[in-house]
């Protein structure tokens, strides 16, 4: 197909205000479609004509993907690799991106929201750390990946903790490395030994099951690698010992709550 090459734009208004416009001295012609065709002289009223002719050289860039991908990794994968590409073209940090895009869902949420979110001028922090057997190829793919796996709702949904989701205000969890990191819980009110243990055991369920179960099935998470060397799924020779999975430390971890100061 040969070489390719992109030139990103802010679109013209109209063909008169297109930087590809060439001047000349009786009439002014598209440079793209004259040096294709032989000179393209524009025709009366061009600079009212609107970009996207039928031969028109530019093409608007694809709009990004923000579906509700909470219950759907692979949408949500589908999503993160069709952004990263735009962000790619467009010269732009893919953190740069995420944080836009993190701004804008808070904005919608606690405008969709007002009635249910929870304002208070005090509220408690608890946080408990955890491990994992193996460390994540990327943190970034990583910590997206939790962040945006809702845990909150699950949390103040979940039937057996109905009676703590109006004191919850969130839990998150943050990677610190490769392979740690730490689970924060944030609540209005000051919780008691036996509520914090609950919510220890919830946390142990997700590492172990439903968020842990999800994460460690990841490509960031599950690899192949061999004396540090990572290798190919398909293509590389490889044996069970060197398959490496990220899983949290359920088995070892209480995931016991200490109050922060």
């Amino acid at each position: 197909m040969g070489n390719k090459s992109i030139l990103i734009i802010d679109t013209p208004e109209n063909c008169d205000k297109c930087r590809i416009c060439a001047r000349a001295e009786i009439d002014d012609y598209c440079a793209y479609l004259g040096a294709r065709n032989g000179e393209f002289i524009y025709p009366n009223g061009y600079a009212e004509l609107s970009i996207g002719m039928s031969n028109c050289p530019l093409r608007p860039l694809p709009e990004e993907k923000h579906r509700d991908t909470r219950f759907d990794d692979i949408a949500g994968a589908i999503d993160y690799g069709w952004n990263s590409c735009l962000a790619a073209l467009e010269g732009k940090d893919m953190i740069d991106k995420l944080i836009e895009h993190a701004d804008k869902i808070l904005e919608g949420y606690q405008e969709a929201n007002k009635e249910d979110l929870i304002e208070v001028d005090t509220n408690y922090i608890y946080r408990t750390h955890f491990k994992l057997n193996n460390p994540v190829l990327d943190v970034l793919d990583a910590q997206y990946y939790l962040g945006s796996s809702n845990m909150t709702r699950y949390l103040r949904t979940d039937y057996e903790y109905e009676d703590l989701k109006d004191d919850i205000i969130s839990i998150e969890w943050y990677l610190e490395d490769k392979d740690s990191g730490y689970i924060e819980l944030r609540t209005i009110r000051k919780f008691t030994e036996g509520e914090l243990e609950r919510i220890s055991n919830w946390v142990s369920g997700q590492n172990s099951d439903g968020l842990g179960e999800g994460f460690e099935q990841q490509d960031f998470a599950s690899y192949i690698m061999r004396d540090g060397k990572l290798l190919d799924f398909n293509k590389d020779e490889w044996y069970d010992e060197d398959l490496k999975t990220a899983e949290f430390d359920w088995e070892t971890n209480k995931y016991k709550f200490e109050l922060v100061d």
